[in-house]
């Protein structure tokens, strides 16, 4: 198995993801005060399941993207998992709409980069630097891939608690 050291070296995320996301979890915490100020019912529990599972949703589509850059590995931090990327094993890099890592192995993308239609941004600093990279190593196989398991209970159980509670109330009426 490879050690990786976690999260070191350059970080590098969405331009815009991170406003849109605590813009949206002020929206649901709204929905929340004012569901709850409302007198409480247990026919209002799908509405609060829901309303957590849509800031659940933006934590790990819109906040949780992110690209680590270090001299030895690139990891794209996806919504669920994690790709440990040897850079000794990347052969090209493309940025666009999203990043696409082709390497030895395959190839692999992430949304957490992408290049920006009006002013410069984080992707041509990290396209730059991971080239300069890329170009001074070797090419070698090494690819980690690191499922994420608190997300994705918290994602199963908001999930399963968002069904039983539209199950409860379909049948209690």
């Amino acid at each position: 198995m490879i050690e990786v050291p976690r999260q070191q070296g350059q970080r590098y995320g969405p331009t815009g993801g991170w406003a849109t996301a605590i813009i949206g979890w002020i929206v649901c915490a709204l929905v929340l005060i004012s569901v709850l100020a409302s007198a409480p019912s247990w026919h209002q529990l799908p509405v609060i399941f829901a309303v957590l599972w849509v800031a659940w949703l933006l934590y790990l589509v819109l906040w949780r993207p992110r690209v680590f850059l270090s001299v030895d590995w690139l990891t794209l931090q996806g919504a669920l998992r994690d790709r440990e990327i040897a850079v000794s094993s990347i052969t090209s890099v493309l940025i666009g709409k999203y990043t696409k890592v082709i390497t030895v192995d395959g190839v692999y993308s992430t949304p957490a980069i992408a290049r920006g239609s009006r002013s410069p941004t984080d992707a041509e600093f990290f396209e730059e630097r991971l080239r300069q990279l890329v170009c001074d190593q070797p090419k070698s196989a090494a690819v980690k891939v690191v499922w994420r398991r608190r997300e994705l209970a918290i994602s199963l159980m908001i999930t399963v608690l968002l069904a039983l509670s539209l199950l409860a109330r379909w049948l209690l009426g």
